[in-house]
């Protein structure tokens, strides 16, 4: 299958892999289905790059060359500005009506990929430009380019007014990564600098401790107004860059990104020093820009984190990649060894305050991820859902009905998607999508279902669904897609646990009882691999189940019972 093409040499979308239903292509259902999708684009070349949710549907940040982008009347820019524009578009929750859609830009290139949105629904977008004449709003915007490399930040009310928006950067190459609110409505950005002129009085690192080409990672905080509070380097004498930030639900600052540098870990952090090329490093800050916390992780060779969520209050998980094999703390991995290739997937679990809780890697024989971002969110239930690609054909695949797609060949490259669980870590699920990268971020909705944006050609039409806001194909090599996936994997969490059942004895050595306050509709067992090893229907409140034939180990026991799901784990002798 003939899939997207990159239209500038930075643009590698990240590619989610989800299963499709009979009434789809003619397969029988399996753990997934798509029920949703839509193109969303112009004559020429058009893709979709970020989704936010907010209180009445999504934004969605894309970029465009097409001249006849869908736009609305109120629209900040209702027709094409330069060579590559940006678009923001709102789609209402049932993604079946446009209710705003702009061109957003300069002269030049502009590229949208980032984004961000507050609790009172303000929308930040985030990205690049060369514009000479990229629109500037607000009393503290930078109102001219500044040189070499810049980025650019335009926040938009809930109805698509323009707040403030400003150029980004100095006189070096800036660029940034990620974007966080906090609930005050203050915006937290982060990426890389090589200016020398960002840093604000009192901020932690005041100017950069590298030298260009060489940059520092940084992080700025603006108030809601658009006034830069504070800017401050972070790194050392080498390269370093900040690529995720994250703001707990009680309003404490974390970041994840990676540096060559010797000296930023902070006292007492679990790995003290810079172990290789590049280590991945992870640490929390003060509302002030002062580290409270830091620590390296990483091996002997390149590796770099990308994406971090903070699990309510609790600990963070961290997906990055490494080129390590060396890499520690792989004791209760799902997979302990490096996988092969250039690079593995790789995943961490920290506590709060910096402790080391589990890792693993995550990578077949060949390379992951092949894209240059990670997409990654909580759902509903607090699994880890994880998006990216790969060019392994082996070792990604878990769960009890993955999807039949072919693994890639000769290096190509497939979408993956994997679903982790939070009690366990362990794969509740994963499996290949198309080739190429056609998804390249989502968010969660209230069901939870994937609502994922990116991009599909013509080939891509039987993914399209009758209720679609754009049935048909704009034209050009790609148009956006906007693509929603509900996952049929009932994993039970501890926000999950409804039902409280019991089992005796555990552990067991084969034989033991589970008792239910009503009457059990289902039980299943699934092994620490996610398989479902075990199904059966009792219609009963105490049921004895034997499990002799099934190796040593923990397994988890799922229960249903009057619309009511709970899990529990037992230990096999």
């Amino acid at each position: 299958m003939k899939k997207i093409q990159s239209y500038a040499s930075e643009l590698k979308w990240l590619a989610c892999a989800f299963y499709l239903t009979l009434s789809l292509n003619g397969r029988s259902q399996t753990d997934q289905e798509i029920i949703y999708g839509s193109y969303l684009g112009g004559f020429a070349v058009d893709a979709l790059t970020g989704i936010e949710k907010s209180a009445t549907g999504y934004w969605l940040v894309g970029n465009t060359t097409s001249l006849n982008f869908p736009v609305t009347p109120d629209a900040f820019f209702t027709s094409p500005r330069g060579q590559d524009d940006i678009t923001v578009t709102h789609v209402n929750t049932a993604l079946s009506e446009i209710t705003y859609s702009s061109y957003l830009g300069g002269i030049g290139i502009d590229f949208g990929d980032l984004s961000a949105i507050s609790n009172t629904g303000i929308l930040a977008v985030a990205g690049f430009t060369n514009s000479i004449n990229f629109p500037t709003e607000g009393i503290y915007a930078i109102e001219e380019k500044p040189g070499g490399l810049d980025a650019f930040i335009t926040v938009f009310n809930s109805s698509g007014v323009v707040l403030w928006s400003t150029y980004f950067g100095g006189q070096g190459n800036d660029g940034i990564r990620s974007m966080k609110y906090d609930n005050e409505g203050n915006l937290f950005v982060v990426g890389f600098s090589s200016s020398t002129t960002l840093g604000t009085s009192g901020a932690y690192l005041e100017t950069p401790q590298s030298t260009a080409p060489a940059a520092d990672g940084f992080i700025c905080k603006f108030a809601p107004s658009g006034e830069k509070l504070w800017f401050s380097y972070y790194g050392g004498a080498l390269g370093s860059v900040i690529s995720e930030i994250e703001i707990s639900e009680n309003g404490r600052v974390y970041f994840v990104g990676s540096t060559y540098s010797e000296g930023l870990a902070s006292t007492g952090a679990f790995q003290e020093s810079n172990a290789g090329l590049s280590d991945w490093i992870i640490g929390e800050i003060n509302q002030e820009s002062i580290p409270v916390w830091l620590t390296y992780y990483g091996g002997s060779q390149d590796d770099a984190s990308h994406r971090l969520v903070s699990l309510g209050n609790s600990d963070l998980f961290i997906a990055g990649k490494v080129s390590s094999m060396d890499v520690i703390g792989l004791g209760n991995a799902f997979q302990p060894n490096y996988g092969g290739g250039d690079a593995d997937l790789f995943l961490t679990r920290f506590s709060a305050d910096g402790n080391h809780i589990w890792s693993s890697y995550y990578g077949g024989s060949s390379f992951e991820p092949d894209c240059v971002r990670i997409a990654m969110e909580s759902d509903n239930f607090g699994n880890i859902c994880l998006v990216t690609d790969t060019s392994s054909p082996n070792s990604l695949v878990y769960g009890s009905d993955p999807f039949d797609f072919e693994p890639p060949i000769n290096f190509g490259s497939k979408g993956l998607i994997a679903k982790i669980s939070s009690v366990t870590n362990l794969p509740i699920w994963s499996t290949y999508f198309i080739d190429g990268c056609s998804i390249s971020d989502f968010t969660i909705d209230s069901d939870n279902n994937i609502v994922g944006v990116g991009g599909f050609n013509l080939e891509d039409q039987q993914y399209i669904t009758n209720d679609a806001v754009q049935p048909n194909y704009g034209g050009g090599p790609i148009d956006g897609a906007i693509i929603v996936i509900q996952d049929n994997v009932v994993t039970a969490t501890k926000d999950r646990q409804n039902l409280e059942f019991q089992i005796y004895p555990n552990p067991t050595s084969g034989k033991f009882q589970i008792e239910s306050p009503g009457l059990l509709d289902r039980v299943e067992i699934y092994d620490q691999l996610g398989k479902k090893v075990f199904e059966n229907r009792p219609n009963a409140s105490q049921w004895e189940l034997d499990i002799s034939n099934l190796p040593s180990g923990m397994y988890l026991v799922r229960a249903e019972s009057e619309g009511f799901v709970g899990s529990t784990k037992i230990i096999k002798e």
